[in-house]
Order: structure tokens, then sequence, then C-alpha cells
């Protein structure tokens, strides 16, 4: 059955399938015409073949009248095919047979001239009164029939039976054989259900709901993605933006030193270190493609054993042009040799971010970095002489795309702490914060030196967990 709508001309009923057996209980032939005109004509105007086989209580001259009403040139169309009114007589005694199974076959030889003509398919109505009480089984036999065999061709039926000659019984067996009836009840056309259609119609709204559900529940999956796409992208310009910029420093430099005499030695270290900058964004870049997915599992660590003192060191010497441009000035403290195994490209990554973070938000002072330990922690404390942090904004310093000082002319979007605090964690470490407005603030990355999380404690003054 093709599934697209057709109009039925029914207020009452709207749009059908193809393949809908209608029934009609009528009590005058102005119920009739009531129902039928605007069925029949609805189906001419959608390009369909119609026949009314005319019966008492209507005849041919008053079905026409009422047709020509609405169409002029119904002549017209008679002579086309697409409409044919015939009388019950002459329709029936042209198949030639009762035999219920030629009767469905002349309607199906009807439908195939139809789409051989153009048209979309047949549509037709009858008004079956000559039916006699003693031969009424072996009709309804053949309505049954009908309401299969339609239910897979381009055809629309609509019967029409007199609630004055049909008994309870009958009625029942009428409702049952086709898709749904139609009876008139106080002026308004009123549908009726078989039990099979209904429980149809119910089981597909059920369908239609949980597709609904389904759709609301993949939008929702896919708006979910969408965002963790573009927390992904941001993450990536964040990372990228700071040894991009520090590059980009250098090269200044390099391009400057190029007007006037430069020592080989001298140049050969701006060179190495641009060096060692392009082979950080390569890490970088690697292990962003592995963390793309920013809220699905923590990234595997690529664990080796490392010098913590070294990589501070060559984190601050790789970011000494990010800190010339902010005035900042750079002081290590080695307070004791750390080392552990970590994984250096998240550490690296971690630092960077604290000590970017001291840059903007405290230009033209001094920071401090000191490297330590306590018990089996390892520490990195970052402090700058900015203007400090309130005990409200301390609370949300680590979350994602959080920035606390709006006002300031620091730019950036909020990721920083974020992913420092993220990188501590996947090693079983953490990073909090002592501030307090206007005596600036101290970071401090702790992590474990053993493979495996201890008890250490961080300060409870300023911990944000």
């Amino acid at each position: 059955m093709v599934a697209r709508g057709r109009p039925s001309g029914i207020q009452t009923v709207g749009d059908l399938s193809w393949g809908a057996h209608l029934c009609e209980f009528y009590e005058s032939a102005e119920d009739l015409l009531d129902l039928l005109v605007p069925y029949m004509l609805a189906g001419l105007a959608a390009n369909e073949e119609c026949v009314w086989i005319i019966s008492d209580p209507l005849d041919s001259n008053r079905v026409r009248e009422r047709l020509s009403s609405s169409i002029p040139d119904l002549s017209r169309l008679e002579h086309s095919g697409q409409l044919e009114i015939r009388d019950h007589a002459s329709w029936y005694s042209q198949l030639a047979s009762a035999d219920p199974q030629e009767l469905i076959k002349g309607w199906v030889e009807r439908e195939q001239l139809a789409l051989s003509r153009g048209r979309d398919g047949l549509r037709f109505t009858g008004t079956p009164s000559w039916v006699s009480r003693q031969g009424w089984d072996s009709f309804a036999q053949y309505e049954k029939k009908l309401n299969q065999r339609f239910a897979s061709r381009r055809i629309i039926a609509a019967c029409c039976y007199d609630l004055n000659q049909r008994s309870a019984r009958d009625m029942l067996d009428l409702i049952g054989n086709h898709s749904f009836a139609l009876t008139r009840r106080q002026g308004e056309w009123t549908v009726v259900e078989n039990a099979s259609l209904k429980a149809s119609k119910d089981e597909l709204k059920r369908l239609n709901d949980h597709l609904d559900e389904l759709v609301r529940s993949r939008t929702s999956d896919l708006r979910t993605a969408l965002q963790a796409r573009d927390a992904f992208l941001s993450l990536v310009s964040h990372e990228l933006k700071t040894p991009v910029t520090t590059l980009r420093l250098y090269v200044g430099d390099l391009l400057r030193a190029n007007e006037r005499t430069l020592p080989q030695a001298e140049l050969a270290k701006k060179i190495d270190k641009i060096r060692k900058q392009l082979a950080h964004i390569e890490l970088l870049s690697a292990r962003l493609l592995e963390c793309a997915d920013i809220d699905n599992p923590e990234p595997r660590l690529d664990r080796s054993r490392i010098h913590l003192n070294a990589l501070v060191h060559g984190i601050i010497d790789r970011m000494e042009s990010l800190a010339s441009q902010e005035g900042c000035r750079v002081r290590i403290h080695d307070e004791e040799q750390v080392a552990g195994h970590w994984d250096a490209t998240r550490i690296d990554h971690a630092i960077s971010n604290i000590l970017l973070n001291a840059f903007k938000h405290a230009p033209g002072g001094t920071v401090d970095v000191t490297i330590g330990r306590n018990g089996e922690r390892a520490l990195v404390s970052i402090k700058d002489a900015g203007a400090g942090i309130s005990p409200e904004d301390q609370r949300h310093i680590f979350d994602k795309f959080t920035r606390v000082s709006p006002g300031s002319r620091a730019s950036g979007l909020g990721l920083g702490l974020w992913t420092a605090r993220r990188i501590a964690n996947e090693h079983g470490g953490s990073v909090f914060v002592e501030s307090a407005p206007r005596q600036g603030s101290t970071f401090t990355l702790s992590l474990p030196i053993a493979e495996s999380s201890s008890s250490f404690q961080p300060p409870q003054r300023g911990w944000v967990p």
C-alpha cells in the first residue's frame, strides 16, 4: 500500500491510505449525498478514477444534479472516463457473475484500467440496498474478502448501508469487514473503528511514540557529541596557542638579530630553542589527537623516569620570550632534586599552563618557581605577585571554561588551570591554590613520586579539591 495520504473529502475522516474500505450507515438519501458528494469530488481532484454505483434511495439524475452544482463540466469528466455513474443492475450484469471472486477481480481490473489511463488509482462507492435477507451471509463474506484484497491495491471504497434495513448482527459484520464505519449522530458524522483496526492504530501510536523518544535521545546524544567536539577544538586552540606564540617570538628575535652581527654561539642557541619548540608542538599535537574526546576516560599515560628539576628548567627556558613579553622575571628555587615516573609531555603541559596563568594575571612582576617534595610527593609551586583570588573565585578556578578576572586584559578560554588539574589527577596527584586579594597567588602541583598515589594531604587553606 502506498503510504502517502489521499484526501477523503470527509472532514471527520481526514486523509485516507490506499486500500481504505469505508462503511457508511445512513438513514436518508440526504445522508448519502452529504457524505458521498465531497468524497467523490476529493477523488476527482486528486486524479483518481471514480465510479459511483447507484441504487435506492438515489437515482442517477439526482446524483448528477448534485455533482454538477460543484462540477460545471461534469459531462466532460464522464466522457473522459474519469467519472462513471452506473445503475447497480447494469454494473453487476456487466460482470456476468455473482461469484465473489469474480466481482473482486472486476474491481482489480478496473483499477488497472485507471492506472493505464494515467490515474493515481481507483475510488468507488456503492449502496447495496438490493441485497436480500437470504443473500446477506454471502454478501458479508464478499465484503470480508474485498477488505482483505484491497489492502494491497490502489483502491479506496465506500459502501453504504441503510440503518433501517440492517440488524444489529448485520452491523457487527459490516464493522468487522471494513476499515471503519461512519454514522450520523445528532447531525455530525462519527467514526466507529473495528477492534483490530483500533488495536493496530494503538500499536502504531506506541511505535511512533517510541520512535519519537529514540529521536529525542539520539538528538541529545548528537548535541552532547557536538559539545564535546567544540570543547576539544577549544582545548586544541588553547594548548597550541602558547607554543605557537613562543615560536613566533623566537623567530622575531632571529629576524631582529639578522639586522646586526650576532655571535655564532648565540645564533645557535636561538635556533636550538626554535627546534625544541617545534618538537614540543609535534608532541602536543599527537597527544591532543589522543584526547579528542575530553569527556571520555583519561588517556593512556606514557610514563618514564623524569628528573622534575630539569623538566621545569627546560619549560622556563622555553617560555623565556613569553615571560619577557609580559614583563615578568622568573626565579627558580631548587629546594630538592626530585625524580619520579610521570608522563613528561603531560606534566610539561600542566606546568606550562600554570606559568602562563601567572604571566597573564601578574604582568610586570616576579614569578617564583619552587621545586621540592613533601614525603612521597613531588611539589612544584608557582607564586606570582598579582591581584590575588577571592575565596569565592577559588571554588571555581579549576572549572572548565572559567575565567575569574573578566575585567583584566588577560585573554583565553578558561581551560589552562582545568587542564593542569586534569593532568595532575591522571597521575594520582592534585593542583591546589593559596591566595587572597592583593596578596598574589601560589599554585602548587603535587605528584606522587611512586606510581601509586599516597596519603599526602595538601594545606587546608585555599585548598580546592
